[in-house]
This record gives structure tokens, C-alpha cells and sequence, in this order.
């Protein structure tokens, strides 16, 4: 059986560990590019034939998924992280 109170103490203990400047930039880099598809891809949406949101909905499909394996890789332990890095690099 899954001990829930136990998940969610060491979901708090690493998410002090994380560091609040990049995530915050994280997040703004994420807010950023869903202003910017939203300034221009209406504009190119129109040039290439395709319905003005054809981009908007795209990114926006996109941003939870990064937002999922952003918070996902961040909350990694170290042990898990080095084991990850030495089989993808």
C-alpha cells in the first residue's frame, strides 16, 4: 500500500530545495512564449492557409506538458538525475 503522507512529506522537503530564481524565470520564459504566439501566429496561421489558431492551440497543448516535465525533472532526486544524465549523455 502507498503511504500518501509520506509522498507528500518528501514532495515538501524537495521542493524547498528547488531553486526559486530559475523556476521563476522558467515561468516567464513559459508566459513570454504563449504572449508571442498569441502577438504572431494569427499572422502566419493566415499566410499558410490554416485556421488563425491553428499555432495559439498547439503551443498551448505544449506548455503543460513542459510545465509537467519541468516540475517532474526539478523534483528528481540527485542520485535519479546523475543516473538519467549518464544514459542519455
Amino acid at each position: 500500500m502507498i503511504d500518501l503522507k509520506y509522498i507528500k512529506t518528501k514532495l515538501i522537503e524537495q521542493g524547498r530545495s528547488l531553486d526559486k530564481g530559475i523556476m521563476y524565470g522558467a515561468f516567464l520564459l513559459l508566459f513570454f512564449g504563449v504572449f508571442l504566439t498569441l502577438a504572431a501566429s494569427p499572422a502566419v496561421a493566415a499566410r499558410n492557409h490554416l485556421t488563425w489558431a491553428h499555432f495559439i492551440v498547439k503551443h498551448l497543448f505544449f506548455v503543460p506538458v513542459a510545465f509537467a516535465v519541468m516540475m517532474g525533472i526539478a523534483l528528481l532526486p540527485l542520485k535519479w538525475i546523475r543516473r538519467v544524465a549518464f544514459i542519455i549523455f
